[in-house]
């Protein structure tokens, strides 16, 4: 995963890489700012793609080209020092670690949770300065790259419209967790969804109005329930019914209702609304169930794996063996565009805060809430450029 580099003098170079749409193809990974996207120069896009509908190639950068590129407008981040909350959780998170403890191995050095400490407190006192000097990045900071090949995909905070009370237009139950949930197996998602195996047993959270918010908030792990008078609450992944999970949109493709490179979570709900005499059939081919609670809290963005709020478009789930929680990396991709078929460039500093089933080489993006973020998550798996950063 790590690649070796030699380290040049005056230069920062290494001396040691599923989301909403690519959980809809392989196994479950990782559980919108009203500010204007980053508009980059055209120059910032792949030479000779003059056709906007054109797929775009994304080129590896070395670390002082990236160093030298990234912008938190890419982050819909008005500058670094936005990022101050996220990295304080960050270093909450860590305070519960041994300093002296291995975190991780970068190919034969080992990272401590010390150093990750280190890293982050460095990285917040260094925001106030970053926007005027972006070359602190590569003074202060080793950067470990890692293989090619990483992947980037995005999640999101889904919007499901349910009512608290059972109403003949809000069909479809949301179940907290049963309190014996992990004593033993419970039903499928066919035998609880369309054969009514928890009714009765007082488990119901909220009823929804359309049962494939619900398929996608279980993909998502958690989201924002809004009531009919317009009230919102937040609602938490609280376990699953312990079956494995399946992904739908595989099957839609092995069944010839899309390829491969049509497949995202927005042909999926075209799919299933095209098609309602197959839902049952392909819902339940995901045999995989989740169970909810209720924040008692005010609305706000989801919680990590770090027990901690995330950031949109700063926090990323990863795979905690190799990449450990409370780590700080630099990602550059093409993300899909937003109501355009252009690329949207991402060039930013990213916080290691979720994590989920995932390949050691892949982040997921956490995108935020709205429909900006659905849109966006729902298409993305794209190549990216990334950096492990430690303090020197």
């Amino acid at each position: 995963m790590w690649n070796d580099f030699a380290r040049l003098p005056g230069r920062c170079r290494a001396t040691l890489r599923l989301g909403a749409l690519l959980c809809l193809l392989l196994p479950f990974t990782g559980c919108a700012s009203s500010q204007k996207p980053y508009e980059a120069p055209a120059s910032s896009y792949i030479a000779g793609q003059s056709q906007p509908g054109q797929p775009a190639r994304h080129i590896r950068k070395a670390a002082p080209e990236l160093a030298a590129t990234l912008d938190p407008r890419t982050q819909h981040k008005p500058s670094y020092a936005a990022m101050a909350p996220a990295i304080q959780e960050s270093l909450k998170y860590l305070a519960s670690k041994k300093p002296g403890d291995v975190a991780a191995m970068a190919g034969t050095t080992s990272i401590t949770w010390g150093q990750l400490v280190r890293t982050n407190q460095e990285l917040l006192a260094l925001l106030p300065a970053l926007d005027q000097n972006k070359s602190l990045l590569l003074q202060r900071f080793q950067w470990l790259e890692l293989a090619p090949g990483t992947l980037m995909t995005g999640y999101y905070e889904p919007l499901v419209e349910a009512s608290p009370t059972p109403r003949p237009d809000y069909p479809w139950p949301i179940y907290k967790a049963p309190p014996n949930l992990k004593s033993s197996i419970w039903p499928t998602r066919n035998a609880i969804d369309f054969q009514g195996a928890l009714k009765g047993r007082r488990l119901e959270l909220a009823w929804a109005k359309d049962l494939i918010d619900v398929f996608f908030l279980h993909i998502q792990g958690s989201g924002r329930l809004r009531y009919p008078d317009g009230s919102m609450r937040n609602v938490l992944y609280a376990g699953s019914n312990g079956h494995p999970y399946y992904a739908v949109g595989r099957a839609l493709i092995e069944q010839g209702y899309a390829t491969k490179e049509e497949m995202s979570m927005q042909t999926i709900r075209r799919l299933f609304k095209e098609h309602p005499h197959k839902v049952q059939e392909w819902m339940s081919l995901n045999a995989k169930y989740i169970f909810y609670r209720l924040d008692d809290g005010p609305v706000s963005d989801p919680v990590g794996a770090m027990g901690r709020p995330l950031m949109p478009r700063v926090s990323a789930a990863v795979n905690r063996d190799t990449v450990p929680l409370g780590s700080i990396l630099a990602l550059d991709a093409l993300l899909p565009g937003y109501q355009s078929p252009r690329p949207e460039p991402f060039s930013g500093i990213v916080l290691a805060q979720d994590t989920g089933t995932m390949r050691p080489n892949h982040f997921d993006l956490f995108m935020g809430f709205g429909e900006q973020a659905a849109d966006q998550a729902g298409r993305m798996q794209q190549e990216a450029t990334a950096y492990l950063l430690l303090a020197r």
